[in-house]
């Protein structure tokens, strides 16, 4: 299976925090308009929080578009991430190769509290957005695939990058399928997915999201820097025939 108008609805957002010390603004400029080019005139729904970014960017005048105005302090997580932030305090000294580690010097240390909880808040709610579309399903489609705005930064970069082109071989059991990683380490074990992509057929996503919420409340008790990578690297080890990678 191809992913194509008949079969998938895209979701993806942008959201800039300033202080953010991963990337700046030019990043995602040079970025955005090559994932959505990328993905051609497929069914789009598209987050954003600036009311000025839409108008000003000619790649968002296509036919298949739903734009969908949401602030970073209302997205779904921005109310657990407080405790998320406790975690990251609470984090021992770890090799520098852990995402924790990463996340604490960088989104943390570097970027401020405010910050932290803004960005883990964008990270972590990118399936309860693609949830949200699937219960609308606007354009009636079989499944939901989210898409990072800079996605296309892997072009040519990973095997199978081109998820346009790719086969699906879905199968029944599966709730999920997104990339393989790079070399992430989490708690010394190799991180299963890259959650930059990540289709999933719409009947599976209430059961995807019970499973996510669940894990969620009760990583926020830990001792850890999460992203949504590391919860759901942990939601694939407790069940993994629920989920495929290309």
């Amino acid at each position: 299976m191809n992913l194509d108008i008949s079969n998938t609805t895209f979701c993806s957002g942008f959201w800039y925090v300033p202080d953010n010390k991963k990337y700046d603004i030019s990043h995602y400029k040079k970025l955005l308009p090559k994932t959505l080019g990328f993905i051609g005139p497929q069914n789009l729904v598209f987050f954003y929080e600036d009311e000025t970014f839409k108008p000003k960017y000619s790649f968002f005048k296509r036919e298949r578009l739903i734009c969908s105005f949401r602030e970073v302090v209302k997205l779904p997580t921005y109310g657990v991430s407080a405790e998320y932030l406790d975690a990251c305090k609470r984090q021992p000294l770890l090799d520098p190769k852990e995402k924790g580690a990463r996340h604490y010097q960088r989104e943390y240390l570097k970027s401020g509290e405010d910050a932290y909880r803004k960005i883990f808040s964008i990270w972590t709610s990118k399936l309860f957005l693609l949830n949200e579309v699937a219960q609308q399903n606007p354009f009636n489609t079989e499944y939901v695939c989210w898409i990072d705005a800079s996605v296309s930064r892997f072009k040519n970069e990973r095997e199978n990058w081109d998820f346009m082109s790719h086969d699906f071989q879905v199968k029944d059991s599966t709730e999920m399928l997104y990339y393989q990683p790079r070399w992430s380490m989490y708690r010394n074990e190799r991180i299963n997915g890259n959650a930059s992509f990540m289709l999933s057929p719409i009947k599976k996503m209430p059961l995807l999201m019970a499973a996510y919420e669940k894990m969620m409340d009760e990583l926020k008790h830990d001792n850890y820097a999460h992203d949504e990578e590391t919860i759901l690297h942990e939601m694939w080890k407790k069940s993994p025939d629920r989920f495929q990678s290309i």
